[in-house]
């Protein structure tokens, strides 16, 4: 009897299966059995298409930006709304995305950060660039804010910048420890305390 062709695989699908099982174990705790049961490939075929371990964490984190950051901070840099709703919506999605108990705990790219002393400096330096990024977008709204008359004249973008992307670990941290949504919400409500526009 003749041999049926191989089934192909969805490209999209694969990669989307290797950004979840990082999303869910962490960096460190993926194994590659994790991997080819997630993907459906034998461990040959997944090296041989994306490389190691390094290789596939970072096509992961690529993924994660693609499918999931990125369009949550487009609506901060392009929303119209006030300044405290784009970013109570901001956290909001963040608690929202953590709490699904369908998908993994935490944000990929904030779990990352957490294991940075364990990664190699590349791994590192991509974590910690995810980071800086999304609070370089924090900081461009912030100071088109103040322009506005949205803060108060005494505020310190620059800080707020630092001190809303510390919230986003703060809800990861939490989620990841049991915490429920009413007290993520309890938090975002008390850090949108800081983006009062009185002085």
């Amino acid at each position: 009897m003749a041999r049926g062709r191989p089934r192909k695989i969805d490209p999209d699908t694969v990669l989307n299966a290797i950004m979840m099982t990082f999303w869910q174990y962490g960096y460190l705790d993926t194994t590659m059995s994790h991997l080819t049961e997630a993907t459906k490939m034998a461990k040959p075929g997944l090296y041989a298409a994306f490389g190691d371990k390094e290789a596939l964490f970072q096509i992961a984190i690529k993924q994660y930006n693609q499918e999931v950051a990125t369009p949550m901070l487009d609506d901060i840099t392009h929303s119209n709304d006030k300044l405290i709703s784009v970013f109570t919506r901001y956290l909001d999605r963040v608690a929202s995305t953590v709490l699904n108990p369908l998908g993994p705990k935490g944000c990929l790219a904030a779990n990352s950060l957490a294991q940075c002393p364990a990664m190699s400096d590349e791994l590192t330096q991509l974590s910690q660039a995810e980071n800086e990024y999304r609070t370089k977008v924090f900081l461009e709204r912030l100071i088109i804010a103040k322009d506005k008359g949205e803060l108060s004249k005494q505020s310190d973008p620059k800080a707020l910048s630092h001190f809303i992307a510390g919230q986003v670990l703060a809800i990861t941290v939490m989620a990841r420890a049991g915490a429920d949504k009413a007290t993520l919400d309890q938090l975002i409500q008390v850090a949108m305390t800081s983006l009062s526009s009185h002085p």
